[in-house]
């Protein structure tokens, strides 16, 4: 299975470029350090029922491009991303089929996913609550009162995984506001911390196994240490990726990259 979701990756990696390459701006960076936690989360074993919530949705060109693999919207509209009257903005939008939860408002994507994960407890569901987490966003003070709130409710139905690559939208997270330690702190608020490689498709599969198979109290916070631009080479954390894209030649030097010719990255 491992080996099959990282053809997915590397499927999903294309089409993001495709999208940045036709819109020319959006946050192409934030998207590649997040496509492997959505693969797994998305194409591995899952309920039905299952939520994953983007709570960084500035990331959402990942999520299009995976909703757009799964069939919920057409291929075709990717050609929309960023573009006038697009369904497909730069924050993810409920508008989407397959997008429960608008999300872009740091610190709110959480919140709703606590509250779907005391529902799903209240209900004796059998699903799972994903968050994928923002490590620039554990700036917001609502972030630590889902925190706080989902250790006192015992909710071992959620399952946070933090994107920790290191970098926000102006710069460095330890220089803007350092958050280590962060094992320590969200242990202290009472949750179970796992750290793995965020792009190692084996670790996350390994992990959203073990979450499923239960048995804690405890909610589950995972540090999945990522690289913000993952793959390209002149951007991948830097402090100034976050909003960057390529530009002219520098398209060829990402086609170097993910070993690709520049056709291939129009959009079909």
């Amino acid at each position: 299975m491992a080996d099959h979701l990282e053809q997915v990756v590397r499927e999903l990696k294309i089409d993001i470029l495709r999208l940045f390459y036709q819109s020319k701006t959006g946050h192409l960076a934030s998207a590649l350090s997040c496509i492997e936690l959505l693969t797994a989360l998305y194409f591995g074993p899952r309920d039905e029922k299952d939520q994953v919530i983007l709570s960084k949705g500035h990331g959402a060109a990942a999520l299009y491009v995976v909703l757009a693999k799964m069939g919920k919207i057409q291929r075709k509209e990717l050609q929309s991303f960023y573009g006038y009257n697009s369904r497909l903005l730069a924050l993810a939008s409920d508008k989407i089929p397959g997008i429960d939860i608008p999300t872009g408002a740091l610190g709110q994507g959480i919140c709703f996913a606590t509250g779907m994960a005391k529902a799903y407890q209240l209900n004796e569901e059998r699903a799972k609550i994903f968050c994928i987490l923002g490590d620039g966003e554990m700036q917001e003070g609502s972030v630590w009162e889902a925190a706080l709130f989902a250790a006192a409710q015992k909710l071992n139905n959620m399952a946070v995984f933090l994107d920790d690559n290191g970098v926000q939208a102006s710069g460095l997270v330890r220089e803007i506001m350092e958050m280590e330690p962060v094992r320590e702190k969200w242990a202290a608020f009472g949750w179970q911390i796992e750290e793995i490689d965020g792009h190692d498709m084996a670790a996350i599969q390994a992990i959203v196994r073990s979450f499923r198979a239960g048995g804690g109290e405890k909610p589950l916070l995972v540090i999945a240490h990522t690289h913000k631009g993952h793959g390209i080479s002149f951007m991948e954390d830097q402090a100034d990726c976050h909003m960057r894209n390529p530009k002219g030649e520098e398209w060829q030097q990402v086609c170097r990259d993910f070993h690709i010719s520049l056709e291939e990255l129009s959009l079909p």
